[in-house]
């Protein structure tokens, strides 16, 4: 049994954002205990009415103003280069903030098993923010995510930003590495660019981005965020003091399921 396959077994609830991603979340990993659909309470804050508070005090402490545009880079890992080096990104970042220009700037925030693998320096247009304590306020302060194929963006999704999938390597995780649970470029929350040169192009225009998959974006979020409304960590809450309850009561309050 690995590492992943022993932490399983000591859950006694697995939380779920949504109907669909339950029966995701039971297949991938293949958990056959309680499952209460709740929302994430970590996405509370996404929509919490401090919200633009806690945006504008990261973005005062990473030195940057609403003119500037803050991009979040935030890429899964791949299971065939955890073990390499240097950290695999898929783009140049010091060339990618040159074409966008001095008011934008990127943020790096790549999978924690990849924590292990050296960096390029930081400059003021460029910065790891790995060591962030938490996701949540990065979410808040940044304008838009660039992720490929990590879940980074159902949680991004709930702040209703835009969302681009940089899948520079689509064909080989699709097709030999990992596969895919749906499909990114029908039913992602936007669109899907496959080399630096479309990246840059794309953020370059992000009204468009919003302007061209509205339908989708809002049919991803109906699919795999629509319990993430800021109440869930007290559904949990109430899940925890009566767990008798299967259904959702008068108010509401807990839709957890068996």
């Amino acid at each position: 049994m690995d590492a992943l396959d022993a932490e399983i077994a000591r859950w006694d609830i697995l939380l779920s954002p949504s109907r669909t991603a339950t029966g995701m979340l039971r297949s991938a990993f293949g958990y056959r205990g309680a499952m209460w659909e709740t929302g994430y309470p970590r996405n509370d804050a996404l929509l919490a009415a401090d919200r633009d508070d806690r945006r504008a005090t990261l973005r005062c402490e990473l030195g940057i103003g609403e003119d500037t545009t803050a991009i979040l880079y935030a890429p899964t890992y791949r299971d065939d280069q955890v073990d390499e080096s240097e950290l695999p990104l898929g783009l140049d970042p010091s060339a990618l903030v040159t074409e966008l220009g001095t008011n934008h700037v990127l943020w790096l925030r790549p999978h924690y098993y990849l924590s292990h693998q050296r960096r390029g320096p930081g400059t003021d247009q460029v910065r790891d923010v790995s060591g962030y304590p938490d996701p949540a306020d990065l979410y808040l302060a940044a304008d838009v995510l660039v992720t490929d194929y990590s879940s980074a963006m159902f949680d991004f999704a709930v702040t209703g930003k835009p969302i681009i999938i940089f899948a520079y390597d689509l064909d080989h995780y699709r097709d030999r590495l990992r596969g895919f649970t749906f499909d990114l470029e029908d039913e992602g929350p936007g669109p899907v660019v496959r080399n630096q040169n479309q990246l840059v192009a794309t953020l370059r225009d992000l009204p468009a981005v919003a302007a061209d998959t509205p339908e989708q974006y809002a049919a991803f979020r109906d699919r795999y965020c629509h319990l993430e409304d800021g109440r869930a960590a007290e559904r949990v809450a109430t899940a925890l003091r009566h767990p008798q309850l299967k259904q959702p009561n008068a108010n509401g309050l807990l839709v957890p399921t068996s």
